[in-house]
């Protein structure tokens, strides 16, 4: 390769993919693998405190994924005794999530209990600060935005609304919130994220893929592959795909060094 051709390469902008579950691939370290080979700024979420030493081992292995703490809105029934381990391993990590609320049908019996969790979630991290929080909402985006909003964890950490589908006027509240929104593609293409894009500012988007969760008409969306998710939001502003990605790459690296992360 010429040299002209290298320093192009080096100058194209680096895919962002601020919500995906590494530890969920059949293999997990190929995962991570990926996503350095890529050059992907990663946040990679956890469901349970006990699986969070394994990722943030190979994070500190890797050059551009960040392991979060996570205790996952779902596995509350099983896992919520897990939350006291969550409170100690909170002081070695500025990265959180997946953290919040579902309040679809198969997990509302444990709604008031996920209230708790989260709640002393939130508490931990205001208390601390310097936090980037990764939120899950499942039909309940009024009572995540007030509880974020009861605990000042906005007000001196960073908190990322992981694929916010919510009405209008939620959005607006998570906007005067400062809060940042991760989008998908399968969110991107519907009238949810065209209001996120709407009404939120630039500075406050970021993508992500959920992998190995997403599925399209394509197939499953592997971890780091954010660039149609880029194209869909290019499209929508009637700009380029690489001025949009040069944005999302310096939205991550702004967000980062708030933590002190370069």
């Amino acid at each position: 390769m010429s040299t002209s051709n290298r320093n192009t390469d080096q100058m194209k902008p680096r895919p962002v993919d601020f919500h995906c579950h590494l530890d969920l691939h059949e293999n997990m370290r190929a995962a991570f693998e990926r996503c350095d080979r890529l050059g992907c700024i990663t946040l990679a979420v956890t469901t349970t405190p006990k699986a969070f030493e394994k990722n943030q081992e190979l994070s500190e292995q890797a050059d551009h994924v960040h392991a979060a703490l996570g205790l996952h809105p779902q596995l509350v029934v099983k896992r919520g005794h897990e939350i006291e381990l969550f409170e100690d391993l909170l002081t070695t990590t500025s990265f959180v999530g997946e953290v919040g609320l579902d309040a679809s049908r198969r997990h509302y019996p444990s709604f008031e209990l996920q209230k708790e969790i989260f709640a002393r979630i939130l508490n931990a991290c205001r208390k601390q600060g310097s936090k980037i929080i990764s939120v899950h909402s499942v039909r309940c985006g009024k009572q995540v935005l007030d509880m974020i909003e009861e605990s000042g964890a906005n007000t001196n950490c960073w908190v990322v609304l992981h694929w916010f589908s919510a009405s209008r006027s939620l959005i607006k509240k998570a906007v005067e919130l400062n809060c940042f929104f991760s989008i998908n593609e399968a969110l991107v293409g519907k009238s949810n994220g065209h209001n996120i894009l709407e009404l939120a500012s630039m500075d406050q988007i970021l993508t992500e893929t959920d992998a190995p969760f997403l599925r399209t008409n394509r197939g499953v969306v592997k971890v780091c592959d954010v660039g149609r998710t880029i194209a869909l939001i290019a499209q929508f502003f009637g700009e380029h795909p690489e001025d949009v990605a040069n944005k999302i790459e310096k939205n991550a690296r702004e967000l980062l060094r708030q933590v002190g992360v370069e």
